[in-house]
């Protein structure tokens, strides 16, 4: 999951667009070691996993990398 917040920083992606684009892309799932007949994570469960970084204070330190 937190390669998946990084792709989405790095794309400046919506969870909407990201979770299409986890379909869609071979190369996303590439670099998240997943394959087609993996289970991909809707829009919903990035964003219950977001919020929970965010509300255990630790989002910045996740994200934070990303950005710089």
């Amino acid at each position: 999951m937190i390669k998946i917040l990084a792709l989405q920083q790095l794309y400046n992606l919506a969870d909407d667009a990201l979770e299409y684009q986890l379909l869609d892309r071979r190369s996303f799932l590439r670099f998240l070691d997943l394959t087609e007949r993996s289970s991909v994570p809707d829009a919903k469960t990035i964003w219950l996993f977001r919020d929970r970084l965010a509300q255990a204070g630790v989002s910045n330190q996740v994200i934070e990398p990303v950005q710089q």
